[in-house]
């Protein structure tokens, strides 16, 4: 936060103004790479006035009106004087951001809440880790920018600390997913258009997550690909990445989405150790183009799953395509052990399969996409994959 003194302030206060503000300008990030919410914001509010704050979303209108609560809250301040400088308290408040309202809940209670912030977007990536000193800090990939990845102090769930960001390496990018193995941490970059650049994967050395360092970048980016969306990186050897690529073409280009398996046992070099798609999906298949559904998402993968009590198996969402589950024992040469679809019924967008190895259960989810529900019904469905 930067802010200074304007020489009329006090005058100003004395003569009826309730709030001042000058200068207020709020970044995030770091000072090499910087995401500004705030800048150079200058407003006043006399007794009896009434102020509103309008803009489009994600305009600072929140944290603007956050940042000069916290300051007379703190200070008990019936008038405020309240500029760039002295808001700078703010951001080192130890101050819970407060709980958001619950439309419904059942047997469930938010206890704490973060706003990121500001930045809001939380995507489909999280990983909770335990350092040495007892601190437990979850790592969060965001759906959207400003920012790629929140990393935040959870030792006190009431009260949750951003530690650091990490903000959109591009404005084209987003860093929808991330995965955490030890101190090594993995990040999804898929691009807003097939054949941007930037679109892969990251890696990331969080031994000190206040201070994470990039160990390197791994390019899935091509003409026909927007990169990485989902991944799955929790034993250390190997990344599982929902992906495009430089030299997969894809019949339709909604199918532009595989499973590529990533050698991780040298961070800073990351190397492709297999591949596998639905055939019928890729330019040059002999097999026909699988069937697609009248409200179609693709025929692509979403969200690889590895458990650690079968660790020979990924269980695999694939949108269009149903979900399946491969043998990857020889990552070079992944094998299909079961595909179950069902173009029949016209229903799609198969999210997640999440495998209960020891009960021989499969919970598998699909997703609605569409406004108000309108590619109802959506299913959770139980399958036995006891056999």
């Amino acid at each position: 936060m930067d802010g200074h003194q304007s020489p009329d302030l006090e005058a100003r206060v004395a003569g009826g103004e309730m709030i001042a503000v000058r200068h207020l300008t709020k970044r995030f990030g770091t000072s090499a790479s910087p995401v500004v919410a705030l800048s150079d914001i200058d407003f006043s509010v006399s007794e009896g006035e009434l102020v509103v704050v309008v803009g489009p979303s994600g305009c600072g209108k929140s944290r603007l009106l956050r940042m000069a609560n916290a300051i007379m809250g703190e200070m008990g301040m019936r008038k405020a004087l309240v500029c760039g400088l002295a808001l700078a308290l703010g951001g080192a408040t130890a101050w819970a951001d407060p709980i958001p309202a619950v439309q419904s809940s059942s047997n469930m209670q938010i206890i704490g809440h973060s706003d990121l912030n500001g930045a809001g977007h939380g995507g489909e990536g999280l990983a909770l880790k335990q350092y040495p000193d007892g601190r437990r800090v979850l790592f969060l990939a965001h759906e959207s920018a400003p920012m790629c990845v929140s990393i935040i102090d959870v030792t006190k769930p009431e009260d949750p600390k951003v530690i650091t960001q990490i903000p959109v390496p591009g404005p084209e990018l987003r860093c929808n997913n991330l995965g955490l193995s030890g101190t090594t941490m993995t990040v999804a970059h898929q691009s807003d258009k097939a054949g941007q650049a930037g679109a892969g994967m990251d890696v990331w050395d969080v031994a000190d997550p206040a201070h994470p360092k990039k160990i390197s970048y791994f390019d899935t980016s091509g003409p026909h690909s927007r990169g990485v969306h989902y991944l799955w990186f929790a034993d250390g050897h190997y990344a599982y990445l929902t992906t495009g690529a430089k030299d997969f073409t894809p019949k339709n280009p909604l199918d532009d989405q595989f499973l590529m398996i990533v050698d991780m046992s040298d961070p800073s070099h990351p190397k492709e150790a297999g591949r596998w798609w639905l055939p019928g999906t890729r330019d040059g298949d002999k097999e026909p183009p699988p069937p697609r559904v009248s409200n179609d998402s693709g025929i692509r993968m979403h969200t690889p799953i590895v458990s650690a009590d079968r660790p020979d198996r990924a269980y695999v969402g694939w949108i269009d395509g149903g979900w399946v589950i491969l043998d990857i024992s020889d990552k070079a040469h992944p094998k299909l052990v079961a595909h179950r679809s069902w173009q029949s019924q016209d229903v799609g967008f198969a999210h997640t399969v999440l495998p209960i190895v020891a009960r021989g259960l499969a919970i598998q989810t699909e997703e609605a996409v569409e406004q108000n529900c309108k590619d109802w019904p959506k299913r959770d469905w139980v399958w036995d994959i006891s056999n």
